[in-house]
């Protein structure tokens, strides 16, 4: 898990930093969030910050990520919170199954893909958090 030492949204907790990292309590991790440009909110020129592929790779492909315990190997994309959870059969992801190993999609007729309607993030004012 990674250090995290402020909630989001706090002025001194946003920086000019290209990562936020989001602390997400109900499964005990932490999310790094990628700067992903600036954005027109109501006005206001907001930072964007989306999960990227590593957000619930259970370290296949981002070996930071392989100290979260796991009862079960999942593909690429996916994670076990169960061990956080009493042992319940859990499996988490990004909407769609976002930048996760294509066996997902496949299994689920149907399922269309749009990166940009499915993407996790967040807005801030720079300046204002």
């Amino acid at each position: 898990m990674r250090p995290v030492e402020r909630n989001i949204g706090s002025p001194p907790a946003m920086s000019k930093s290209d990562e936020q990292v989001v602390f997400i309590p109900h499964i005990f991790r932490s999310i790094p969030m990628e700067s992903a440009g600036y954005e027109s909110f109501r006005g206001l020129k907001v930072k964007r910050f989306a999960a990227g592929a590593s957000a619930f790779d259970a370290g296949q492909e981002f070996r930071e990520n392989s100290c979260f315990p796991s009862s079960r190997p999942l593909p690429y994309g996916g994670s076990d919170p169960g061990p956080c959870k009493q042992g319940a059969p859990l499996a988490l992801s990004l909407p769609h199954f976002l930048f996760a190993d294509p066996s997902y999609q496949a299994a689920v007729d149907g399922m269309n893909l749009d990166a940009n309607k499915q993407q996790f993030f967040f807005n801030s004012e720079p300046t204002l958090g």
